[in-house]
């Protein structure tokens, strides 16, 4: 009995280039042209009379159920070795692994051993050089109308790329050569270049009050998005690069290790070598925590928002708190430059306690209280007012004083008769009259004289 393994009767291997990776089992399969059993001519053998050959997956993949790796990634025009299955007969070929090297002319569709597909690289592909334009989604990438970038898998890139001929297939970023025309150059050219930050220039105190005491709310000033420190050497940096686009970098160079997610339309995250971390998203930022988040900061932090800016806590519980707590020597600072700082407590109480210092309020315009309650004002020390103008006091009908020097103190219903001096004292002493208006504060309060 004749027995069917591979290798049973003879063992055969091959190399050829892809043609096709539109698996219809979606099983990572590709038409491979072969060398020495397929020629060059279309016409003898059309792509899509190739036999599909199965690829062989790594250990590190599970290739069951979905686990694991996804079996793709090879490219139309990419050169692959391995062995047939069936020996002799040639229709099984299984792929071992691709094969690099250095393309010596462009792809022609019309023969065999190269990629068929008929399209152009996207110009704006990193890969085929520089972005042109004012950003990372140029109008160069076709789009759906409504800022969606569009990438037909029929009319995709064409490989070996026309910048690619004569220079090794190893990604640029892997070599150090050449990086004017990679990402390294794409996120220099829209570099975040002096981002201001908060600049307090608000005063503790004011004329007529006390001298000036300006605080500062950071050091900075401004500051500009970290270039990439990348000098890669080879063959340090491990890279893998997409078709679109998309680049995982693992830098092992010496004294400059760096780890780089980078998406295509210039979303990115790099880790530095002195252990910095770069973030940058190009459109919007979600974060869920769906239990606790705790940051802890060695340093400043500075946020620049051009937009609004908002905090909700709390929302449908009862019991939390939102706390904020200035450690010692240090300011807390709130400056609006044009308009409005509103404070407003639905149900329950404000407190403000300042256990040893100072409170100083200025306001260039009017300063208005108003009470529906009653209304407390005690004061250990001494009890001064200055007034510039006027001074008009409204009461109800009575004026209730609590003067040593006074025996009669208090008073009745429809007003007290009571002498001017301790009139004008009581008054001076409650924040309304000043000296200047004693003489008319007396003709209203003292009916009868």
């Amino acid at each position: 009995m004749k027995k069917q393994f591979v290798g049973s009767e003879e063992f055969c291997w091959f190399m050829g280039v892809v043609e096709d990776v539109n698996d219809p089992l979606f099983l990572g399969r590709c038409r491979v042209r072969v060398l020495g059993s397929h020629n060059a001519k279309k016409s003898d053998i059309a792509t899509e009379d190739l036999p599909w050959a199965m690829p062989i997956q790594p250990i590190i993949s599970a290739a069951r159920s979905g686990k694991g790796h996804s079996p793709t990634g090879l490219v139309p025009g990419g050169w692959v070795v391995g062995f047939f299955r069936d020996g002799p007969n040639k229709q099984e070929p299984m792929i071992m692994g691709s094969v690099g090297g250095i393309p010596q002319e462009e792809t022609d569709p019309e023969n065999g051993f190269t990629d068929p597909r008929d399209q152009p690289a996207l110009k704006s592909d990193p890969r085929s050089g520089p972005l042109k334009g004012n950003g990372f989604q140029t109008a160069e990438y076709p789009t759906d109308g409504n800022g969606a970038i569009l990438v037909n898998e029929t009319e995709g890139r064409r490989y070996p790329q026309k910048s690619y001929v004569e220079e090794p297939d190893t990604n640029r970023l892997a070599r150090n050569e050449s990086v004017d025309q990679t990402v390294v150059q794409l996120k220099k050219d829209n570099q975040d270049k002096k981002v201001k930050t908060a600049d307090f220039t608000g005063t503790g105190k004011k004329a007529g009050i006390g001298s000036n005491t300006s605080t500062e709310a950071n050091r900075e000033g401004a500051w500009t998005e970290p270039l990439t420190p990348y000098d890669a050497q080879y063959p340090h940096n491990h890279v893998y690069e997409s078709e679109s686009g998309h680049i995982f970098e693992v830098d092992d160079t010496p004294q400059k290790e760096r780890i780089h997610r980078y998406h295509r339309t210039g979303t990115f995250e790099e880790f530095h070598p002195n252990g910095d971390k770069v973030e940058k998203i190009v459109r919007s930022n979600y974060t869920i925590i769906m239990r606790n988040d705790q940051i802890h900061i060695d340093g400043y932090a500075c946020k620049n928002i051009d937009k609004g800016y908002k905090i909700k806590v709390n929302a449908d519980e009862e019991g939390n708190h939102f706390d904020i707590h200035v450690a010692k020597s240090g300011n807390l600072n709130v400056e609006v430059t044009e308009g409005n700082l509103n404070a407003k407590v639905g149900k329950g109480d404000a407190n403000l306690q300042i256990e040893d210092g100072n409170m100083n309020v200025h306001v260039n315009g009017n300063f208005e209280h108003y009470v529906s309650g009653d209304y407390n004002l005690r004061v250990d020390g001494q009890l001064r007012t200055q007034s510039g103008a006027n001074t008009i006091m409204n009461a109800g009908p009575d004026i209730h004083l609590n003067h040593p020097g006074y025996a009669g103190g208090g008073g009745g219903g429809g007003g007290s008769s009571l002498p001017p001096s301790i009139v004008s004292d009581a008054i001076d002493t409650l924040l309304v009259p000043v000296r200047a208006a004693a003489a008319a504060a007396k003709k209203i309060i003292d009916p009868f004289k």
